[in-house]
Order: structure tokens, then sequence, then C-alpha cells
């Protein structure tokens, strides 16, 4: 009897039947409130805990209504539209009557450029809450995708009709409206989203922008000029009206802009003002304020750099290396300039060549964990016939994960080079596993099986090259004639 008993505790506890009740509950609550979470989560392997606690639930109950919404929120999330739709349509059909199921559905559909069928969706959410403003909106965004203009603009109509307030729709319409050449409704339309928030500078940018594009362009300056008397301390908007003085040719002006942004922020203004003259074609005067911009900030690598891209785009590469060398001096750990150095190094020939390397080696050192350095290496190396260390620059970017077939190839044609054919063999063979379909592999390869001296496996590999460029070249094009 002893033994029965101690039987039937131990299958017990092995069911989980002896798991206390509470404990049960709390660890129910806890996965739901897992799979609830997912859209709210930032990694992606938060979010597949979420879909997989959902996913758990649905098991035990595929009834469970909130695990289905809740999983396919998560999975439109990650970009699993797809299998978003699949699980709306569970919920659909759990619950027909629900507007906002038919609007998320309507959501992951408009997401993954199914429009008609968001179409649907959404019309289907109105006719459940035809108050709901929000519904009319969402669907004249597909409607104006769909170039259904005259549905959109009555939808937005609607919203804004049911809610005065909703800035989304307003700015909408606005659009639409100029889209369809309605210049009176888009400006009122913009009127009325400056009056919504007469502090902000959004919406009068907006008009500002429009107003320039159908060619008014002084009521265009007035609405900047209204950004600049808000906010006289902000940068921002005297730039903003700079841009717009150049693009209507008011040079004058913008440069008067300039100096204003010199005034408040005299590093900001003076790199405006240089890159404005960069694009004038007036390089020496680019010039000159990018030596102000040193003498303001001589400890900074910012400036250096700015004047070297200016020496560069003028042809003087060897102010332009000088100019990176100082950014170097004040910052040795940024890699940019260092980058830069050597492209300009490499383009000096056997002159630049120990520079270059240098450059190369002191990368590393800052990061020893970038591939990228030692596949640019090792082009450069191989590029100079040092082959050896080339295969061997390819061989770690290999090891830090650059497995490409781009990579396999480059390291392919150094073995090649180098007359190691029985090692390019092995590195085609890697292309080929990722790029079964390209003929002209199979015929790389079986040169290198034959300079190898392998006659028999280079064989294998023309003949497999013949049989697929007749089958999949020749072929398709005879036929096509």
């Amino acid at each position: 009897m002893w033994h029965m008993r101690n039987a039937f505790l131990t299958s017990a506890a092995a069911l989980g039947l002896l798991v206390p009740a509470g404990a049960r509950a709390q660890d129910d609550a806890a996965i739901r409130a897992s799979c609830a979470s997912g859209i709210a989560l930032e990694t992606t392997q938060e979010v597949n805990k979420a879909i997989a606690d959902c996913t758990a639930l649905i098991e035990k109950d595929r009834n469970d209504l909130a695990a289905y919404r809740s999983r396919a929120g998560a999975l439109r999330y990650i970009g699993e539209y797809d299998k978003a739709m699949e699980d709306y349509d569970q919920v659909i059909a759990l619950d027909n009557s629900s507007a906002d199921a038919y609007r998320a559905r309507g959501d992951a559909r408009a997401d993954a450029g199914a429009n008609e069928e968001a179409l649907g969706d959404y019309s289907r959410a109105v006719e459940l809450a035809p108050s709901k403003a929000e519904f009319y909106r969402l669907r004249a965004g597909v409607e104006r995708t769909l170039e259904k203009n005259d549905g959109a603009l009555a939808d937005l109509n609607k919203a804004i009709e049911l809610d005065a307030a909703d800035t989304d729709a307003l700015q909408m319409r606005a659009s639409l409206q100029a889209a369809m050449e309605n210049q009176d409704g888009a400006l009122a339309d913009y009127d009325r989203l400056i009056a919504s928030k007469p502090d902000a500078t959004g919406f009068r940018w907006m008009k500002a922008s429009y107003l320039e594009a159908i060619g008014r362009n002084d009521e265009s300056i007035k609405e900047l000029d209204a950004v600049v008397d808000l906010h006289p301390q902000d940068i921002s908007t005297y730039q903003q009206r700079a841009y717009a003085f150049v693009r209507m040719g008011r040079t004058d002006d913008a440069m008067a802009d300039a100096d204003k942004i010199i005034a408040i922020d005299p590093a900001q203004g003076l790199t405006w003002r240089a890159q404005h003259y960069v694009s004038s074609g007036q390089t020496d005067l680019a010039l000159a304020d990018a030596a102000k911009l040193i003498a303001l900030q001589p400890d900074e690598a910012y400036p250096y750099r700015f004047r070297a891209q200016l020496h560069f785009s003028n042809g003087d590469t060897d102010a332009a290396i000088k100019d990176y060398s100082e950014a170097i001096s004040r910052a040795p750990q940024e890699l940019d300039s260092y980058w830069q150095r050597i492209e300009l190094n490499t383009q000096r020939g056997a002159e630049g060549k120990t520079q270059v390397l240098a450059d190369f080696a002191k990368i590393i050192e800052l990061d020893p964990t970038l591939s990228d350095v030692y596949e640019r290496r090792a082009k450069y190396l191989r590029d100079h016939d040092a082959f050896d260390e080339a295969i061997a620059d390819y061989s770690k970017a290999i090891e830090l994960g650059s497995t490409s077939a781009t990579v396999y190839e480059a390291r392919a044609t150094a073995y090649m080079r180098h007359g190691r054919y029985g090692e390019a063999v092995d590195d085609v063979t890697h292309m080929i596993a990722q790029q079964p379909d390209t003929v002209q592999l199979y015929f790389i390869r079986g040169y290198a099986n034959l300079r190898a001296g392998h006659l028999l496996t280079a064989v294998s590999d023309y003949g497999t090259a013949i049989w697929r460029f007749i089958k999949d070249v020749y072929w398709p094009a005879l036929t096509s004639e």
C-alpha cells in the first residue's frame, strides 16, 4: 500500500499536479504579462520571448483572443507581416464585431504593401465604428497610396468633421490638396495647423515650403520671418531661411542670415557659410572660413577634417593629408581621419605606401575586431603583389565573420596569383556553396583543379560548367528565339 501511494505521489509530481495552485496562477500571470508586452520591448530576443509565451497560451487555449491579438502585434512589430495577418485572421474569426481588430489587420496589410486588402479592412472598421475619426484617416492613407484621391479627400473631410483637433488628418489633407492643385484649400489647412499651435515652427515651415513650391516667394519668406521672430536665438531658423534665400537667388540675404548664425554660434555659422561657399564654387572663401574655424577651435579635430575635405575637393592632396594628420594628432582614437588619409595616400602610389600600411596597422591596433580593415588592407597588399600578407589578412577577415562570396573570391584570386591552386579550389568551393547557379564559378574551379593537378576533378567541373551553360543560358536563349 505504501509503495502504491509513493508511486502515485511521484507520478503526480511529474505531471505538475502537486504544484500549488497559487504558484501556477503566478506562472500563468507572468506568461500572459510577457505575451502582452511584445510591442513594448526593444530587442528582438525579448520580442521573440513574448511571442513564444503567446504561443504557449494559444497552445493551451485555441480560443485565447488576447494571446492571438498580442502575438499578432509583436509579429508586426518585428516585420513578420504574413504571420501577423494570420493571427489577426484568428482574432477576427473569434470576434468579427471588433472594429479595432479590422483596423489592426488593416495596419499589418498596409505595412506589407497589400493596400487593396488594407482598404477593405479599414472600410469594415469604419462600418463598425462610424464615429471614430482615426479610421477614416487611416483609410485615406491607403486611398492616397492607391491614387484614389477623391475618396481620400472625402475621408479626411469626415475625420476632421469628427475631430477638428486631429492635426495628422489636417496635415494629410493639406498635402493632398496641394497634390490636387487646390492651393486655397491647402493654404487654409496650413493656416488651421498654425492656429492650432501658434508657437510651434513645424507647420510654418510646411506652409513656407509650399508657398515657395508654388512660386509665392515673398509670402514664403514672411512665414520664415515669423519663425525667426518666434525663436530669435535658434540657429536652425536662420539656416532654413538662409537656404530659402539661396534657392531664390537672394545671396546677400542668405549671407546676412549666416552672419546672424555666426553671432549666435560661431562654429556652426562658419561651417554653414563655408559649405555655402563650396556649393557656389567659391573655394577660396570656404578655405578662409575653415581657417577661422580652426583659429576658433584649435584643439578640436573637426575643423581640420573639414578643411581637409575642402583641400581635397580643390585638388590639393598634400594639404588635405596634412590637415588629416593634424586631426589625428588631436583625436587619435577617431578612425575616420585614418581612413581618409589612407584613401589619399593610396592615390600617391609608391610614395604613400609606408603611411598607408602604418594607418592600417593603427586602425587594427585601435579596433582589432573590424573585419573590414583586414579586407581593405588585403586588397591593397594584393594589388601591390604582397600575396602572402594579403592571404593572411583575408583569412583574418574570414575568421572575424566576413564569409561572403566576395571575400572568398578575393582570397582565391590571391592564392592563384601566388600559385597556390589547391587552396584556391577550397575558396571557390565556398563561393559555389553560396552561388550554386553561377556557371562561371565551375569554370574557375575547373581551371584551379587543373593547375593543382586534379585532372579528374577538373574534367568534372568543366563538364558541370558546360552542362549548366547549355541548360541555363544557351537553351533558354535558343528557345526564346
